[in-house]
């Protein structure tokens, strides 16, 4: 004899999903997202900021060729024209 919860096929009854956490993203209301996060900068950055910035992306410049010697003033020009872009978008911004 067939269970109050089964189907007429004798199997149980699927529980009813609850709503995915995707469909209840959707439906949330949005914050609007701190300046940080949009890409501008809340501050110009100070001139030890822009070193560090500056001597960071010549190192990953300097890595991604293997550290073969001879292109450390390359790495470090171009690495001042990315982060001297970079913080003038966002400072437009």
């Amino acid at each position: 004899m067939p269970t109050p919860s089964a189907g007429a096929s004798g199997k149980p009854a699927a529980k009813p999903k609850a709503p995915s956490t995707t469909q209840a993203a959707k439906t949330a209301p949005r914050r609007k997202a701190p300046a940080a996060e949009q890409g501008r900068s809340l501050h110009a950055a100070s001139p030890e900021e822009r070193y560090c910035y500056v001597s960071q992306a010549a190192y990953f410049r300097a890595l991604r060729r293997g550290f073969i010697e001879g292109r450390e003033l390359d790495d470090w020009l171009e690495a001042e024209a990315e982060v001297d872009a970079l913080l003038n978008v966002q400072n437009a911004g």
